[in-house]
């Protein structure tokens, strides 16, 4: 998490105002950021860059935490604050979330700014380790931050819950989604939107709503009314649409109030989930398109593939299953494009313990799992990933199945990937490949 808190002392001329601004980055280096440091680094001294560049003043304060916190730099002029070092980003232990955007507001009110400014949440996990804020006093806190006239944004870098920013009173509207390889970009557009307001301009236009940016995170199809999910982990589809368009077919669509939970913890307009009674009558081709951050999504009426083309298809419990090779062991896995994460049975691990996820499912609700590094073989490629560990709640629904794991998105977006269905195969193709 990246909390960037942006200060006015007292009401002054627009050449006065860039003298006693000031910035406060609190960023979170807890073990489940493993992974992300370089963008977090690379980001972070990008947008140093670019404020110094720009005209007037401003202070910066630099505060690295997990469990606890270190100061990089403590209210220095920004043209004199050193770049972030990898020595210094090393990330570990737990995310003590509350106790952190505590100290920071509390920090900020000591400094009586209390003439507006900016705060910017960027986290990756669930609050786990704080003993001195609760949910209910930094609520107290931002709320009256905010009567003093300041702005809060929440920004979940791989983000499948936001109860956390719920809790805290952080509005709906002020909260998005980013994939974690998407952190560098995000660091542009929050510098974009720090150059505006450092020019007295609002800048809530400078960084992209909360439907672009989850958008970029899940496979979708646009309607009229919010984002269809295109999720391969659900047997069924459901919603607040009474029907589901794809190309010129038209599919009905049950009435469930599980999508007001996963809208909830996306924090985005979802209004369909489109589920296996409807993908399966499609060959299906998911293409996620790195440049752009985005995923690409076709479908054809007809079989496409041949056997030999790629790995079998099968079902259980109604969700796609596939034979994958799992640290040298072939197991039955369920192919999932509602999951972020690939997961295995605890059965597989055989690699070293390298960090933690946090997730989602409708109906189980949010729950962390640590990730081991593992190698995967699928359809004649071979990956290296940090799998995460099924947790107790999905090892049940697993038993009876057979299945000892989840393909998730951190595998399938690496290249075309063709779910056909009609043709009864998972093949991939070369990534960067089209729809037509």
């Amino acid at each position: 998490m990246i909390i960037v808190a942006q200060n006015y002392r007292r009401k002054k001329s627009r050449e006065e105002e860039n003298l006693s601004k000031e910035i406060v980055f609190v960023i979170d280096k807890s073990g489940s950021m493993q992974g992300s440091e370089t963008k977090v680094v690379t980001g972070y001294n990008e947008l140093l860059e670019e404020q110094k560049a720009e005209p007037g003043q401003m202070l910066i304060t630099t505060i690295l935490f997990d469990t606890s916190a270190v100061t990089k730099h403590n209210c220095v002029e920004i043209k004199d604050a050193g770049e972030l070092g990898l020595t210094d980003y090393v990330p570990s232990g737990s995310t003590a979330l509350l106790d952190t955007v505590g100290d920071a507001v509390a920090a900020i009110r000591e400094r009586n700014a209390s003439t507006g400014g900016l705060l910017v949440i960027i986290t990756d996990g669930m609050e786990n380790a704080s003993k001195r804020y609760t949910y209910e006093l930094v609520k107290l806190m931002l709320k009256r931050l905010k009567e003093s006239g300041w702005e809060t944004r929440y920004i979940g870098a791989d983000l499948a819950d936001f109860a956390d920013a719920e809790r805290m009173g952080i509005q709906r509207e002020h909260r998005m989604s980013i994939a974690k390889e998407n952190l560098s970009p995000a660091m542009k557009d929050i510098s974009s939107g720090i150059k505006e307001f450092r020019k007295g301009n609002p800048m809530g236009a400078s960084i992209p709503s909360t439907g672009k940016l989850f958008d970029r995170t899940l496979p979708y199809k646009t309607t009229a009314q919010g984002y269809a999910l295109i999720d391969t982990g659900s047997p069924i589809s459901f919603g607040e649409l009474d029907v589901v368009i794809m190309g010129k077919d038209r599919h009905p669509v049950a009435r469930n109030p599980l999508v007001e939970e996963i809208r909830r913890h996306l924090g985005a307009d979802v209004a369909a989930v489109i589920g296996m009674d409807i993908l399966r009558r499609y060959d299906l081709r998911i293409n996620y398109m790195s440049k752009a951050g985005d995923y690409q999504v076709c479908h054809d009426h007809a079989a496409k593939l041949r056997m030999e083309q790629g790995t079998p298809l099968r079902y259980a419990l109604g969700i796609p299953v596939v034979d994958a090779t799992v640290n040298g062991e072939v197991v039955p896995m369920f192919v999932d494009t509602g999951s972020y994460h690939t997961f295995v049975d605890k059965t597989l691990i055989k690699g070293a313990k390298v960090g933690n996820v946090h997730d989602f499912y409708p109906g189980l609700g949010t729950f962390e799992s640590l990730t081991y590094h593992t190698t995967l073989s699928l359809c004649g490629c071979d990956f290296t990933i940090n799998a995460a560990a099924l947790p107790k709640t999905l090892e049940y629904l697993l038993l009876y199945s057979g299945v000892k794991g989840i393909i998730g998105l951190d595998v399938l977006k690496q290249q075309m990937t063709w779910l056909g269905f009609l043709s009864g195969v998972l093949a991939f193709d070369a990534a960067g490949a089209s729809c037509p």
